[in-house]
């Protein structure tokens, strides 16, 4: 469960350790599966490059750009690996979203008059998006080992069966959350 910590194993000589969290590829998972120490390194290192916008934008560069950058320089770091923690709380979702926040009023001024603009989509969005694109391969790929994770698709509505989740971690994780959001927006 959520804040439960685990004790380290023992068998026989060999000993696991019981860390608190771990860095794979990038990711940083701590022992509760919650991603907060992942988003907070996340923040740190986008509130570091916004500097360099800030000096594009002071330099005029065009607004093109300026979008560019971001999206490579900055944004990237938002998006690597979100699939993992598509479905985060609120706190660590605003906290993703200022920084995005932030990066558009530097783009387009404090008030953005183009409808169209790419960063009117909210940091929330673009995770699912990226999710539900992810779920797409997976499902395409059928000798894939993890496309046996999926729940079942009902052919009569070809929609997801509904999983019943009895803890908190399996409402969140990509396998439980991203077919029931497929499900919604198809």
């Amino acid at each position: 469960t959520k804040g439960k910590k685990l004790s380290s194993y023992n068998k026989s000589e060999d000993t696991i350790p019981h860390i608190n969290k771990i860095k794979m590829l990038g990711l940083t998972v701590d022992c509760t599966l919650s991603f907060e120490k992942h988003i907070d390194i996340i923040v740190r290192k986008q509130a570091q490059r916004l500097h360099v916008l800030r000096v594009m934008s002071r330099a005029n560069y065009n607004h093109k750009d300026l979008i560019n950058i971001y999206y490579a320089y900055i944004n990237s770091i938002a998006t690597y690996a979100s699939v993992a923690f598509v479905n985060i709380g609120n706190t660590q979702n605003y906290k993703l979203q200022q920084i995005h926040d932030r990066a558009h009023k530097l783009i387009c001024g404090e008030i953005c008059y183009n409808k169209d603009c790419k960063l009117q989509e909210t940091i929330k969005q673009q995770r699912q998006k990226s999710a539900i694109k992810f779920l797409e391969k997976i499902e395409k790929n059928q000798e894939s080992k993890i496309n046996n994770l999926l729940p079942l698709k009902l052919s009569t509505t070809g929609k997801y069966a509904e999983v019943k989740r009895r803890t908190t971690w399996k409402c969140n994780s990509f396998f439980v959350f991203t077919p029931s959001l497929s499900n919604k927006v198809s």
